[in-house]
């Protein structure tokens, strides 16, 4: 455990021995007081609202579900088709790569990198995309609240060298011994682009 100064961040590498679906929906201990995430209290959350709910479960078994089991490689292999063999024009999909936890050079926050190439089904563009994502713990606090920044980078798409996705995850108590999981999102420009007006941008 180590801290970070500014905001008394307690950096934990995520564990994902035991954790599971089952997890997630029991098994929790005494009910604890709402908690509120920083960004919450400064107004700091991003523009658009991707997920508001609420898990009965603890702060800690959600993270570490979101971001650190094998449920979370399978949903991405599996579901989202990141690795093996697509139908889309048999195009060969490289498994899924993902780097250990480490401290960032820049932060110190730790830091985690993921990469995969994604079919697409647009009727027109690429097929397919490298997708870059680097995700951040900006704040961990099992007690308090929970923050990660993912940065999704996905070159091969129209301007994508000029722009990425920020995606901000803050898990909180609701109360009893549940959890509210607030998902803001908004697009990062580095550069003009004609797509920058457009409201979908493909992840």
């Amino acid at each position: 455990m180590s801290s970070t100064s500014g905001d008394r961040t307690r950096s934990r590498a995520p564990s994902d021995a035991g954790v599971g679906t089952a997890m997630v929906v029991g098994g929790v201990g005494k009910g604890h007081a709402k908690t509120e995430c920083a960004c919450g209290k400064e107004g700091k959350h991003f523009s658009e609202t991707a997920l508001s709910t609420t898990f009965p479960s603890t702060p800690e078994k959600v993270y570490n579900l979101m971001f650190n089991s094998g449920w979370l490689k399978e949903f991405m292999s599996e579901d989202q088709k990141l690795k093996g063999e697509s139908s889309f024009d048999a195009v060969l999909i490289r498994d899924i790569e993902q780097s250990d936890w480490k401290p960032s050079e820049e932060t110190k926050n730790l830091t985690r990198g993921t990469s995969y190439i994604k079919p697409l089904n647009g009727s027109i563009g690429p097929k397919q995309t490298k997708c870059h994502i680097i995700d951040e713990q900006i704040h961990c606090d099992y007690d308090d609240y929970i923050v990660m920044l993912t940065t999704t980078r996905t070159p091969d798409v129209p301007s994508g060298g000029v722009f990425s996705v920020k995606t901000k995850t803050c898990l909180m108590w609701a109360g009893g011994s549940s959890t509210k999981v607030l998902v803001t999102t908004q697009v990062d420009w580095t550069g003009k682009s004609w797509v920058k007006g457009l409201s979908c941008v493909l992840i």
